[in-house]
């Protein structure tokens, strides 16, 4: 990554990133002072970038790795274009070289203007403009999928860092867990999933059957698409790659799954095109197995109901606090 001439320095960088440390602070809950946060960086009375900083370094440079990846692959295959766009890493800046405490690192990211899909659709907007705004969304997973690996890409992020993932969590339903191991291919994740699973269920439990490595964004919530202003043809723009990695496609399924609480991600789930294959629900149900597998040690967080057995209200409600997720336009 190389700066772009039109940046602000590094010293206002860090001067943007000293007073939104200092108002983070002052906040009274610290609930409220996530371990990532964004500003916009202002210059000349306008917004000239987004930063994204953080103390996780190495979870930073993951996505910074990735979202530049996925940047780069778009530019070079002009049929990816016209159904999705990603913002452009500017840079990545270790912060331990800019003397700014408690954070070490930021992600310079080109502006893009326009609104979320939660913005575009807060209030009453009606099924009709729900499906086609959720269809561009759609739309531009699909296109994320068609990206192809690196030859020695293996499981996890761009770059090899190792498998992130809710199916790997030991403690509580939503937090993510590192994969015990670095697998070195898909046949490797479906040998260990299989051999547990297998140790406890019997040999007539569903094998988990995948070949190939997919870019899954496993945490799509509505403000991670901003949806160009005033426009009904570009392509949204997806935005937040910290949750987006290879893996067996099942895996973004089932996490779309566990979060049935939203429509919007529900619908995903029922539409993406990678999804819809005849091994997909035998996959999702070995998964099941696995996560119940290692439930005693989350007995008190048992999982989320089916969105069909939600109240409608509680499921708009559900939409309506994704934002508090800390998401990438909070």
């Amino acid at each position: 990554m190389s700066p772009i001439p039109h940046l602000p320095s590094d010293e206002e960088i860090t001067a943007a990133v000293k007073k939104h440390q200092e108002e983070q602070s002052r906040l009274p809950n610290i609930n409220e002072r996530p371990l990532t946060r964004r500003l916009p960086l202002i210059q000349d009375g306008r917004p000239a970038a987004w930063l994204k900083y953080g103390c996780q370094i190495s979870d930073l440079a993951a996505e910074a790795d990735t979202q530049e990846f996925i940047y780069d692959s778009i530019a070079q295959q002009p049929y990816l274009r016209d159904r999705i766009r990603v913002p452009e890493v500017y840079l990545f800046i270790d912060g331990r070289d800019l003397e700014v405490p408690e954070f070490l690192g930021v992600i310079v990211i080109e502006y893009i203007s326009g609104l979320t899909i939660t913005e575009a659709l807060k209030g009453n907007a009606d099924e009709e403009k729900k499906i086609r705004v959720w269809d561009r969304a759609v739309k531009a997973l699909d296109a994320l999928t068609e990206i192809r690996p690196e030859p020695d890409q293996r499981p996890g992020f761009v770059g090899g860092r190792r498998i992130e993932h809710p199916l790997f969590s030991r403690f509580r339903e939503y937090e993510t867990g590192r994969a015990p191991e670095a697998f070195e291919s898909v046949e490797e994740i479906q040998t260990y999933i299989n051999k547990e699973v297998n140790s406890l269920n019997g040999p007539d439990t569903p094998n988990l059957q995948e070949k190939d490595l997919i870019l899954c964004h496993c945490y799509p919530f509505p403000s991670n698409f901003i949806i160009p202003s005033n426009d009904d043809t570009s392509p949204v723009c997806v935005i937040d790659f910290e949750h987006c990695m290879w893996l067996p496609v099942s895996f973004m399924g089932w996490a779309f799954i566990m979060e049935n609480g939203l429509k919007f991600i529900n619908y995903i789930e029922q539409n993406l095109e990678v999804l819809k294959t005849p091994q997909y629900k035998g996959n999702i149900k070995t998964l099941d197995f696995f996560w119940e597998m290692r439930a005693p040690k989350r007995r008190f967080f048992p999982r989320k109901r089916k969105l069909s057995s939600l109240s409608s209200e509680t499921a708009r409600d559900s939409e309506d606090k994704d934002n508090a997720r800390g998401k990438f336009n909070n």
